[in-house]
């Protein structure tokens, strides 16, 4: 069995590291007290949340994923979906079966377990009784069982149109549910900060601040040799160290990295650096067709500005010293092609330094002198 996972949610021997936020945010729930989380992409919220969740025995955790949500209806229907796929005792079903009639719930039996199932049909129009009904549906389950609310990748709700008047609505019934902790889990901090902190939202100041960053780097050197060994293969800090820069620390990456080590190496092997470069070739050969969509996607200039980055840096790109190694002139046409960037989610901007959303991208670049 391969003993690195990445692109889902681990927990238990898969799970490492995070011995102070733990505690912290397991307290948080507990005192049923809203959570805003920040992290980028891939550094392991879900996995966070899923591991506190499982640790303590006192509070169910309801999941509900809002990446790339399309409307109001949507939200709503993908709410109502989170609610009925946990798992219930009988007389729940049938009490969330009458609670949300609105959304047209269908009772099954799953399979594999032969326990009943319930699901909605996506058509349904959603109302604004159907909006209180998933409310009074978390009420009713909370009075059976404690329960905490994560709504992951929150702040894609401002890409639905009237946006704040959605999120006026979600606040008017979460502030009235004081005995439930809401967890608002995002990956984009200017659009989460747009939510939490400016005065003229509605969620402006409801939930605590969580920043999730790196994994301490002590726990995961550890954890990674420890999971070598489990096929006799041996990894010294300094390639470790390497995988850590490659990376910028984002856990998903690094578990990405071991995975293809340890797919392109064999019991007993000592890992090196062509060990790593041989796991670096497999990942830009599972990945060329997304490289591929980039270049269709972006502008010769817009392509000159990546590379520029990848080559020189995302620290100071609008300082004269950029510009003349790059051969820009126009600082707005460097802006625009940043936005872009952004935009198209191939760069990001973290503490005024722009970085590769992908980091085997940016590698790919530079070694194919692109």
């Amino acid at each position: 069995m391969i003993p690195f996972v990445y692109g889902t949610v681990v927990t238990k021997d898969f799970f490492c590291g995070r011995t102070e936020l733990i505690p912290r945010i397991d307290e948080l729930m507990l005192s049923s007290q809203n959570i805003v989380m920040h992290g980028e992409r891939r550094i392991g919220k879900s996995s966070l949340i899923a591991e506190i969740i499982r640790r303590q025995k006192k509070i169910s955790g309801i999941y509900i994923d809002l990446m790339e949500v399309k409307s109001e209806d949507d939200l709503f229907q993908r709410i109502a979906r989170a609610l009925l796929s946990a798992k219930y005792k009988k007389s729940m079903f049938e009490l969330l079966s009458k609670t949300l009639a609105g959304f047209n719930p269908q009772i099954g039996i799953d399979p594999l377990t032969q326990l009943p199932t319930l699901s909605i049909d996506t058509r349904t129009k959603i109302e604004d009784n159907s909006i209180d009904a998933v409310f009074n549906s978390i009420i009713e389950i909370n009075r059976k069982q404690k329960i905490a609310i994560i709504m992951d990748e929150f702040q894609d709700i401002l890409k639905i149109k009237d946006s704040g008047s959605i999120l006026a609505k979600l606040r008017s019934k979460i502030q009235h549910l004081s005995d439930i902790s809401f967890v608002f889990a995002g990956s984009i901090r200017n659009q989460m900060e747009m939510i939490f902190a400016d005065s003229n939202s509605p969620f402006f100041k409801s939930a605590i601040p969580i920043t999730v960053g790196s994994i301490e780097p002590i726990s995961l050197v550890t954890f990674i040799k420890k999971r070598f060994k489990v096929g006799k293969r041996d990894i010294d800090d300094e390639i470790i160290k390497k995988i850590f820069d490659i990376t910028d620390m984002i856990t998903g990456d690094i578990q990405q990295v071991c995975e293809a080590i340890w797919s392109t190496s064999s019991y007993g092997d000592k890992i090196n650096y062509e060990s790593l470069s041989k796991a670096i070739d497999l990942i830009f050969s599972h990945e060329s067709i997304v490289y591929q969509q980039i270049f269709r996607i972006l502008t010769n200039f817009q392509l000159k500005v990546v590379k520029a980055v990848a080559k020189y840096g995302g620290v100071e790109i609008y300082s004269n010293n950029f510009f003349e190694k790059n051969g820009f002139t126009n600082s707005s046409s460097v802006k625009r092609g940043v936005d872009k960037l952004i935009k198209s989610q191939v760069l990001f901007v973290n503490k005024k330094e722009y970085k590769f959303v992908n980091p085997f991208f940016k590698l790919w670049l530079l070694k194919n002198h692109i």
